[in-house]
């Protein structure tokens, strides 16, 4: 996977400081990144094209000394080391996911170029899914060019979608 930095060279920074409004729900015992580092990484990552943990990792293993510093990561000793894939992973599977998913669709809503400004509103079945003996369902507002989710929301059974695109609409 290719080292994209068009992120990294414009807005690593304010996407840090979003991600430090989060609160860590890790232990405090072995903690040796920061975890707004740790996820605007992972958000980086997966900007850049990463489409698992796996490829994450080894988009956060190819970053730069100067690219590392921009994502806010912590010198160690004499070194900047990137978090592991197993420490992104683990910290991902924790995290709140409607924390994040606020603080990232902020973010995204905030840096998009005016070009993508236009939303498209798409329901989808979470196959395989099964949340009390019923498939979970998922209203979700993305960009039309670029198709990067700005907002999310689950619908509750019994209930069409029509109702939360338009909260997901003005949400933005």
């Amino acid at each position: 996977m290719e080292n994209d930095t068009a992120l990294l060279n414009i807005q690593a920074h304010s996407l840090y400081q979003l991600c430090e409004k989060l609160p860590d729900c890790r232990l405090p015992q072995g903690i040796r990144h920061r975890y707004a580092s740790i996820l605007t990484i992972a958000f980086a990552g997966i900007l850049s094209g990463a489409c698992s943990y796996l490829e994450i990792g080894e988009w956060a293993q190819s970053l730069t000394v100067a690219q590392l510093k921009k994502l806010g990561v912590r010198r160690q000793g004499y070194k900047y080391l990137a978090p592991s894939e197993s420490t992104l992973r683990r910290t991902l599977q924790r995290t709140n996911p409607k924390q994040l998913d606020q603080i990232l669709g902020a973010w995204v809503s905030a840096n998009l170029p005016e070009k993508y400004k236009a939303l498209a509103c798409d329901g989808k079945w979470l196959k395989g899914s099964n949340s009390k003996g019923r498939t979970i369902k998922l209203m979700a507002a993305l960009t039309h060019d670029s198709a990067v989710v700005v907002s999310q929301t689950s619908v509750p059974d019994g209930t069409h979608g029509f109702q939360y695109e338009v909260q997901l609409s003005v949400g933005r």
